[in-house]
């Protein structure tokens, strides 16, 4: 059974009518799942009281459509940033370096690499 789903990106200003209009042209296309996430160029505050107006709007019209949705957990990569907003309070918890290993496998093996315990 196959399932279409996309990325929603929300960026530039949130407005209402554009966002439901949108989300029903993405209902319209066929789409069973839409994940809602925010990208360079958002204009309204992520995690503000107008970002989550504009999730609850197109969480409805996708509802409205029997459209499954989920809610991408950040704001922008990489990963776990939140929109720079945990360095920017804690800059001690800021990246420091990416450990890049390559482990040749084996169908049905288990792969441990000593390197990373």
């Amino acid at each position: 059974m196959e399932r279409v789903t996309g990325q929603y990106f929300l960026n530039t200003d949130l407005r209402a009518d554009e966002l439901r209009e949108q989300a029903r042209l993405l209902c319209e296309a066929g789409y069973e799942a839409i994940y809602l996430h925010s990208r360079a160029g958002l204009k309204t505050p992520y995690l503000s009281e107008g970002w989550f107006t504009a999730l609850r709007t197109v969480i409805d019209e996708l509802r409205r459509h029997s459209v499954k949705f989920a809610i991408w957990d950040e704001d922008n990569y990489p990963s776990g940033n939140a929109g720079d907003r945990i360095v920017n309070d804690f800059p001690e918890l800021a990246s420091r370096e990416l450990l890049f290993t390559v482990i040749e496998a084996r169908k049905g093996e288990r792969v441990i690499d000593a390197n990373l315990f």
